[in-house]
């Protein structure tokens, strides 16, 4: 290794190992899962003391130094100190290792901002993820850069040019970076030609993901967001054809049902927590996650707490067995539940009202057009009708909707 790289380790090690070294006698970290949202599942709670390095007087090589890949050159071009107890600041010394390829420094509690790492040009692989950094991200001069994990810190700017201008660009993870506030509306993903995973779970992303669009991309997760507005499915999807994974929960999108399978290899989908409405069919839960009943899809989906209504057809019963899980509940779907419902997958059902009196109303003028139950969730009526603002329908209860004017012989009207 050179003194110059070596010298920069022993800078990195004081700063952020020693002071935390003095693990006691036999101490194993177990890498308990931290409190990360779903989207960083994966990582690790932070070792409560630093393990990197023990024995440092001795290393006299490369290949002494836990963590440490270099060339014949003697530069570093990999350095993995993941879970290794590091704390505090990094050193500025840091983005003089110029020869690095992979820098791993996720699940240590490492924050304030990063040292500049412009020099790192031939960067390929950069893991930040959780800790507890703040400032922005790295800029767009790493050109090589193929994966950029930084999911669970405190990031708060975000380069845009990451898409147009770092080519091989596979990997984008930045969840759990709440200030870090994204108009989705305002990503170039159809730029990075090469993206296959995008994630921006809880990271303040507001606007419509209608427009996003690629080519490429296999994982989306857009999940906790403020994402608002209607989202039609079939088109969205259309422009994602590649795409297997989607997580859209926990924000306030609105929408039907898809119609068609606009990305043929979707089977992991999470609608969960949103508005979107409307009966369901087979065909809207095949657009969504494939046929239910080959087990080899490994497949799930989640569409529970939305508004989704409308009769149980039988139809829908293999989704319920989807082999990665599988939950509806929250919605209003339609009592007189066929025997294969599971309740707590499905949810309790919603009784609908008892119609004994419907009255249109236009302007002052009020007629009796419809008595009886009804089971639908709107009622067609039928006769002579002026498309006006004032045309609507009157429920016994006084209860008043507006109507919907199909044409001068039919108007429809929603049950309360």
């Amino acid at each position: 290794i050179l003194d110059a790289e070596r010298a920069v380790l022993d800078e990195l090690y004081d700063a952020n190992c020693a002071p935390w070294a003095d693990a006691p006698a036999g101490f194993a970290w177990d890498g308990a899962t931290s409190d990360a949202s779903e989207a960083a599942r994966e990582h690790e709670a932070p070792s409560p003391y630093c393990t990197w390095w023990a024995g440092r007087s001795n290393a006299t090589g490369c290949l002494a130094i836990p963590g440490v890949d270099c060339d014949d050159d003697g530069h570093v071009v990999r350095l993995d100190l993941t879970t290794a107890g590091l704390r505090g600041t990094l050193p500025d010394s840091l983005g003089e290792l110029v020869g690095l390829k992979t820098l791993v420094l996720a699940n240590n509690e490492l924050a304030g901002s990063l040292p500049s790492l412009a020099a790192l040009v031939d960067l390929d692989t950069l893991d930040l993820s959780n800790n507890q950094l703040t400032g922005a991200l790295p800029g767009c001069e790493l050109a090589k850069l193929s994966a950029v994990s930084a999911s669970k810190n405190d990031f708060d700017a975000f380069p845009d040019c990451y898409f147009s201008d770092l080519p091989d660009l596979q990997t984008l993870a930045l969840s759990d970076n709440p200030r870090l506030g994204v108009d989705v509306a305002a990503l170039d993903v159809a730029a990075a030609t090469n993206l296959a995973r995008l994630s921006l779970a809880n990271a303040s992303v507001t606007g419509s993901p209608a427009a996003l669009a690629s080519g490429s991309l296999a994982d989306l997760d857009l999940s906790h967001n403020a994402l608002a507005g209607a989202l039609d499915l079939d088109a969205f999807l259309a422009g994602l054809p590649r795409l297997s994974r989607l997580d859209l929960g926990h924000n306030a999108l609105s929408g039907a049902p898809p119609t068609s399978r606009g990305a043929p290899a979707l089977k992991r989908v999470d609608l969960s927590a949103n508005a979107f409405s409307g009966a369901l069919s087979y065909d809207a839960l095949y657009a969504l996650v494939g046929d239910p009943t080959v087990a080899e899809i490994h497949a799930e989906l989640f569409i529970d707490d939305n508004d989704f209504c409308g009769s149980l057809d039988e139809s829908l019963e293999p989704f319920a067995s989807l082999s990665e899980g599988f939950l509806a509940t929250g919605n209003r779907f339609a009592c007189a539940y066929g025997a294969w419902v599971d309740v707590d997958l499905w949810g309790a059902c919603v009784a609908r009202p008892v119609v004994d009196g419907v009255y249109v109303v236009l302007g002052a003028a009020v007629s009796v057009v419809f008595g009886g139950d009804h089971a639908d969730d709107s009622i067609l009526i039928d006769g002579d009708f002026l498309d006006t603002p004032d045309l609507a329908c009157r429920f016994d209860g006084d209860t008043r909707v507006a109507a919907t004017f199909l044409s001068a012989t039919s108007i429809s009207c929603p049950l309360p």
